[in-house]
């Protein structure tokens, strides 16, 4: 334990404060605890190259300190010997805690690990399979061989096995998440999308965005002017074409639809006609399925890994 400057206390170097969200009532709420309890002497830093302290994490308590307390107030961290890499996996931990539904932070943490496997500050695993699927960083573009005589190789898999991010860890299947994360950096990189268009979105709408644009694209269309269907307009649409089908209480279709991460608004719409019994219900499932691929809504992919695991 040491005391140091508020003044003198910097960010974690890997994560990039003009473009990380702080939220102004987390720091209220903050600024209030500290008037009533105290600082928590619960921060973990690393001193730099020029002796001052870089937290690992407790970004909005350095924000609330900053506010609240004069300048020359001195506080205690805890210091630790970390790592460039403790530092990005501590960072992305805290991201997905206070920030896991915005998916800008997704795609802030996947960059910044990418920008430093490129600086040499971390290592990443080499990747397997087909060498058209890989990355190099510190770009995105899937299967561009850099000119510049840098080789870092890297995909969905070597990221999810250093920030412990598995849909499936046995199985070897990143999280969903990553692959729409390298997706939409790819898009944004080709100047399709900004950054700016994905904040306060869920993982559910960035996919749905970069499937659009996925679609637009190989339709021989403008990426980005693709938008995706309402979600909303979708269910009503299916409702009315099942209104006539009596479909079976059948707990593994409910199972099916509720893992497809489809919105309550959706769910609600189609939820009367499911309360029935026919035996058509497995017809109608794989029109379903067979549908909401087609119209963008979900990944194949991802319908794929729900059936697998529902019907194992």
């Amino acid at each position: 334990m040491a005391k140091f400057k508020i003044e003198d206390i910097q960010p974690n170097p890997f994560r990039h404060m003009e473009r990380y969200p702080i939220a102004k009532e987390k720091v209220e709420e903050l600024r209030v605890s500290f008037r009533e309890t105290g600082f928590w002497k619960n921060i973990v830093a690393r001193l730099n190259e020029d002796g001052k302290p870089e937290i690992a994490y407790g970004h909005h308590r350095l924000e609330a300190l900053t506010l609240e307390y004069n300048e020359g107030t001195k506080v205690d961290l805890i210091v630790e010997d970390l790592s460039d890499e403790h530092m990005i996996k501590i960072m992305a931990d805290e991201n997905m805690d206070v920030w896991g539904s915005d998916f800008s932070v997704v795609l802030e943490t996947i960059n910044s690990v990418v920008q430093a496997y490129a600086d040499g500050k971390i290592l990443l695993d080499e990747p397997q399979g087909r060498k058209e699927s890989w990355r190099y960083a510190p770009f995105f573009v899937q299967g561009d061989i850099p000119d510049h005589g840098l080789r870092c190789p890297y995909t969905a898999g070597t990221i999810a096995k250093f920030l412990g991010w598995w849909e499936n860890r046995d199985e070897g299947r990143p999280a969903a998440k990553i692959n729409v994360a390298l997706g939409i950096l790819e898009f944004i990189e080709q100047d399709t999308f900004t950054r700016d268009e994905f904040i306060g979105l869920g993982t559910l709408a960035a996919r749905k965005k970069l499937i659009s644009a996925r679609k637009a694209l190989r339709g021989g269309g403008d990426p980005k002017e693709s938008q995706p269907r309402n979600l909303n307009e979708e269910a009503v649409r299916y409702a009315q074409e099942i209104n006539n089908f009596i479909l079976p209480n059948n707990e593994k279709l409910v199972e099916f639809l509720n893992a497809l991460e489809l919105t309550p608004d959706v769910r609600r719409e189609l939820w009367g006609v499911l309360l029935n019994v026919s035996e058509r219900a497995g017809v109608w499932a794989t029109r379903f399925q067979a549908d909401i691929i087609d119209e963008g809504i979900v990944d194949a992919e991802i319908v794929e890994d729900t059936r697998r695991e529902l019907t194992a």
